[in-house]
């Protein structure tokens, strides 16, 4: 999270002047963490869950061992893709609470990749997916266009 106009300013370039970085209350930089699908992460919240009885030991292990198997062999581009996913849906869902808190959001994929990891100093262990701009709303946002629902959504075929 990023409420220092420092840096703001400073990311401001590096998001290609949007000037919803600098313009925001804060700015948040969502980040996946490879360091999710190692063996002992996936034992540590196992564990934690376990012993907050939210299950027995016979579904932690089955669950530990699921996640363990399932992440053992994957790429570094597959799990990306997981990354992107896991990070999108939790900025999704914080995007939602937020609104719903009566603040303005607008998610960003428009920046520079190499040079936020630069500026903000973040090692290779994390990828960046999206900023997300955050805070009371100064003025109304411009329309957008959106595909009608029809052309989006297909049922049992494409």
């Amino acid at each position: 999270v990023i409420d220092e106009p420092y840096l703001k300013n400073l990311l401001l370039p590096i998001a290609f002047n949007q000037q919803q970085v600098i313009e925001a209350s804060v700015l948040i930089v969502i980040l996946g963490d490879y360091q999710a699908f190692e063996k002992e992460n996936i034992i540590m919240i196992h564990e934690d869950e376990f012993q907050k009885g939210y299950f027995d030991a016979s579904v932690r292990d089955y669950l530990t061992n699921a996640a363990i198997n399932y992440y053992l062999n994957k790429s570094k581009e597959d799990l990306k893709v997981e990354l992107i996913r896991d990070a999108s849906l939790a900025s999704m869902s914080l995007v939602l609470l937020a609104n719903e808190a009566g603040l303005e959001t607008i998610t960003m994929s428009g920046y520079d990749s190499e040079q936020l990891k630069s500026a903000l100093n973040i090692s290779d262990r994390y990828l960046d997916v999206m900023l997300i701009a955050m805070g009371k709303g100064m003025k109304e946002g411009h329309k957008t266009v959106r595909h009608d629902v029809s052309k989006v959504i297909y049922k049992n075929k494409i």
